[in-house]
């Protein structure tokens, strides 16, 4: 599982690996890290909002993601 902080435009800040499996790739974290901010460092998403209707400085945006070896 991985958070992608986003500021109050929509634009993407960062990654953050919060949840790695196997337990193995632990030590990978930081390697995955820097594929997911490639990955996403020109995307564009709604900004999030409060139930106010005001915009957070920043927010998360948490997905599960699946990387499989390319055969």
């Amino acid at each position: 599982m991985a958070s992608l902080i986003i500021d109050s435009n929509g634009n993407f800040k960062q990654a953050v690996v919060l949840e790695i499996q196997p337990a193995a790739l632990q030590s990978e974290k930081s390697k995955y890290e820097q594929v997911l901010n490639e990955v996403f460092k020109t995307e564009n998403f709604l900004p999030a909002h409060n139930n106010d209707g005001k915009k957070p400085d920043l927010s998360n945006l948490y997905i599960r993601v699946t990387i499989q070896t390319a055969n």
